[in-house]
This record gives C-alpha cells, structure tokens and sequence, in this order.
C-alpha cells in the first residue's frame, strides 16, 4: 500500500535518505563535518561538494580514521590519506590492497597495531615484503607469531635472528626447529653479550636441555636455569655444584 508520498513502505528509507541530503545542502563544511561525527548522518547523505573535497576527507579522517571504509575508492587509494586514517585509528583491513606492498604504508600499520596485536599486519604483506629486515623487525618487536610470516631468507641471517630475540625473546618458540636443535647456536646467543634472556630455554628442544655446555652456561648467568636441564643433567655433579655455587652468591 503506498504512503502519503506515493512510496511503498520499502522506499520510506530512499525518501529520508533524500530529505536528509536536502537538508544537509545548507549546512557549511563545519556543520557537516560536526553532523557525520557525531553519527547524525552517514557519508553518503553530505553534499557531494563534501564528498568529493579532499581537503574535507582529510579532516574527517583526522577525526575518525574508521570513516576510510566510507569514503570514494579514489580517496581510499591516496597513500597521505591512508597513513592518516591509520594513525587516526582506521582498522588495517580497512585499507585497500595496493598497499600491502607499500613499505612505508605497512611500517605505518604495523606500529599502529600496537602491542600483541590480534593479528599483525604483516601477516598480510606482499611476498616481495616479506623479506624486508626492518619491516620483519618492527612486526616481531610487538608480536612474535609475526615470524611465522617471514621470508625463508631471512633464517638464514644470524644478525637478524639475534636481534629478533633480544627484542621479543619469545619469538624463538617459532624458529624452525633445525635452528631450536642447535647447540651452537643457542651456545652462542646465551653466552654471546647479547643480553637476551636465558628463558628462551623454555622453547628448546630436549637435545638443547640436555646438552650440559648450554646448561652450565644458563645456570652461570641465572642459577634459576637449572629448571630448564634435563632429568639426567640435573643429578649431574658439575651442574648441582654450579646451580648451588650461583644460588649461595646470589643470597
């Protein structure tokens, strides 16, 4: 049945959209800008002069990065817009594709992220990215599951490995377990003056914790190591007399 407008019910939502736009022709760049903030209209109801000005998306991005799901494709695809809506509190996912292969835009978006985020964005880095050291860095120093995402290249890089773990020692519960296994390695990264923690033990395989050059030099640096050896290094002489040496010193 149609309503006093000559509408059927299911255009009654077209007909307020329209009298809205009406309404909103008058309204200057300050009113509109106030009016979509505070969730008195949506986007699509300002006057296209608004809608198409950059200068007026810009500033109602520097308000509410969220509004960079609203916005022309055009808009969308401009990397100062991007950037901004990012530090303004845009979600990732709201960015469009061509940027995930932008280094500046994903370095953006990954400090944006914040700390132990429920996904990093590097998870979703171009493949040409992913071998990046400084992008990987920034992702791993604020989430360690973001090294399950990078290049193979990169495990071969000892300084990088190294420097991943002194800034997230956690992340060695995801290095390949070629590199967990090796006692050298983990020798080296321990005893080396990099001041990474000797917790990374917790993530060693059983041939690591059984290893007694590895655990005598854990327990040289922290006595409370010795939690990490194995059952058989544990009633070792030279271990016990090392663990109780560096306990008595410590009290």
């Amino acid at each position: 049945m149609a309503n006093s407008h000559g509408a059927c019910p299911d255009g009654i939502p077209k007909f307020f959209s329209t009298m809205v736009k009406k309404m909103t022709t008058g309204l200057n760049r300050l009113e509109c800008l106030t009016a979509i903030s505070e969730g008195e209209i949506d986007f699509n109801m300002l006057p296209e002069e608004f809608r198409n000005d950059r200068a007026f998306i810009m500033r109602l991005l520097e308000i509410d990065g969220a509004f960079l799901a609203d916005i022309p494709l055009n808009f969308q695809q401009d990397k100062e817009l991007a950037i901004l809506s990012l530090h303004a509190g845009a979600d990732f996912n709201l960015l469009d594709q061509s940027f995930r292969g932008d280094f500046e835009v994903m370095l953006v978006a990954i400090k944006c992220a914040g700390f132990f985020p429920e996904r990093s964005p590097f998870a979703q880095v171009s493949l040409e990215l992913r071998g990046d050291k400084k992008l990987a860095i920034e992702a791993i120093k604020r989430d360690a599951k973001a090294f399950q995402f990078i290049d193979k290249s990169l495990l071969s890089n000892q300084s990088f490995l190294i420097q991943s773990l002194q800034y997230n020692a956690p992340v060695f519960e995801f290095f390949p377990s070629a590199i967990q296994d090796d006692p050298e390695f983990v020798l080296n990264v321990i005893s080396g003056g990099f001041g990474i923690d000797v917790g990374i033990l917790e993530w060693a395989s059983q041939k690591i914790l059984d290893n007694k050059e590895v655990i005598l030099e854990a327990i040289d640096r922290d006595h409370n190591s010795y939690r990490f050896a194995s059952k058989r290094l544990k009633l070792h002489p030279a271990v016990l007399r090392l663990k109780h040496l560096n306990s008595s010193i410590k009290e």
